[in-house]
């Protein structure tokens, strides 16, 4: 049903007032009316007002409510009141008449449950001030207020790190708002690249990539955002999608780590970098001997360039598993060690606190380094196996550490440009 509102007031006559609204209710053609009058307007003017009604078959109700002129009890009630009147999309409110607290509290009512339209009556005025005949309606949707503020909302959560809740409160304005509005571009902005960013979050990188280049392409005309950076974002991603070992996952999970730990996230950043690390040896291994730590045969065994005692030791134990090895993150660091590799020996003294050229310790319980130490933080969290929280201090630590690894593990520019290329935008208005 659509219902009018209107704030009743005085006038000159009683009659004017009641002539400006009888106007109002012609204009906007409602199923009903609801008048909202002050305890002199309920009693002088609302009789004349109710006598056109009446004679128009218009049904209508209205509500006396004192203090006239204090606009914070006036707000709440006038809230109550439209709140009551169903879906707001079928409310028009008038605040034309009234006290000018009776008026300012109805329209912040109407802006704040965005009622479908807000209007107020125009026409030549004498020397007080006074409108003499009803002319003109004008009005505007109070949706536009309320999406301007909601907007820069979720251009904040944007820039939180929180697409999701971005793209959330964004799309109802992409769909609602006038073709015309540039509020209705911002709000597509929005949505479009808190989609990519949110399934780049989530690792659904081919999706992401596909979003990000439509993003960037100046046919969406989108505003606020720079398109070359999107560009970059796009390349990195499809990169990420089509390369299962390249530098492009290894510096992912840094950077996604980094993210989380930025929110405050500690537990989903150290579950990160377990990954992180976890795969930096794969990758290493992988990439420098073909080795695949979820398949590692007798065959390839006996192919690595590793000492006797070394093959002896993986031997046994593929033996022992009647099968292909399936390594470990510590036996796969060994391995990679064992292989001379610097990336290895490097993780290898970080884990176990000694010197390579000291090898395996005969007592593993008297050795632990830095990296054992946060990992079996990392196993004592929640996400993990056990029920402690992650410490702000370990993520960092890892952290930093592992962009040393990568820093060691890749040629600068390769680094500088891959840092350059996973940044996320921030969103402008």
């Amino acid at each position: 049903m659509n219902t009018l509102v209107m704030t009743v007031g005085t006038g000159r006559s009683r009659t004017d007032i009641a002539k400006a609204l009888s106007f109002a209710v012609e204009y906007h053609k409602p199923q009903q009316v609801v008048l909202l009058c002050s305890p002199v307007t309920a009693e002088q003017t609302l009789p004349h007002i109710e006598t056109f009604l009446l004679a128009q078959n218009i049904s209508f109700r209205s509500y006396t409510i004192s203090n006239e002129n204090n606009v914070q009890s006036l707000y709440q009630d006038y809230l109550k009141i439209l709140q009551e009147l169903g879906d707001p999309r079928c409310i028009t409110v008038d605040f034309t008449s009234g006290t000018k607290a009776m008026s300012a509290a109805l329209f912040a009512a109407a802006v704040a449950l965005e009622v479908g339209e807000v209007s107020y009556i125009l026409g030549p005025r004498d020397q007080t001030g006074r409108v003499v005949e009803s002319t003109e309606v004008s009005s505007f949707c109070p949706e536009l207020v309320f999406a301007e503020r909601q907007l820069d909302k979720a251009r904040m959560l944007f820039n939180k790190l929180d697409f999701y809740a971005a793209w959330e409160l964004a799309k109802r304005y992409d769909k609602t708002l006038p073709a015309d509005s540039p509020l209705r571009v911002q709000a597509k902005t929005i949505v479009l690249v808190s989609q990519a960013y949110d399934l780049w979050e989530r690792f659904q990188w081919k999706r992401a990539s596909h979003l990000l280049r439509k993003a960037a392409n100046p046919r969406e005309g989108l505003t606020g955002v720079r398109r070359e950076r999107l560009e970059a974002n796009a390349d990195f991603t499809r990169t990420l999608a089509e390369r299962p070992y390249g530098e492009e996952r290894l510096f992912e999970l840094y950077a996604n780590a980094g993210r989380r730990l930025e929110q405050g996230r500690y537990d989903d950043a150290l579950s990160r970098l377990y990954r992180a690390y976890e795969y930096l040896v794969q990758n290493r291994l992988k990439g420098g001997f073909d080795v695949d730590t979820s398949n590692l045969t007798l065959q390839k065994i006996e192919e690595l360039p590793l000492s006797r005692r070394a093959h002896c030791r993986l031997h046994k134990k593929a033996e022992e598993c009647r099968g292909p090895l399936k390594l470990g993150m510590v036996d796969a660091i060994e391995l990679l060690a064992e292989l001379k590799d610097e990336v290895g020996i490097k993780l290898f003294e970080m884990y176990w606190g000694r010197s390579f050229r000291r090898g395996l310790s005969p007592n593993p319980q008297k050795h632990h380094g830095l990296l054992q130490n946060c990992l079996n933080q990392r196993n004592r969290s929640f996400l993990a196996h056990g029920t402690d929280p992650a410490k702000e201090e370990t993520v960092r630590s890892m952290l930093e550490a592992y962009e040393e690894l990568l820093k060691q593990s890749m040629a600068p520019k390769a680094f500088d440009k891959l840092s350059r290329d996973s940044v996320f935008i921030t969103m402008e208005r």
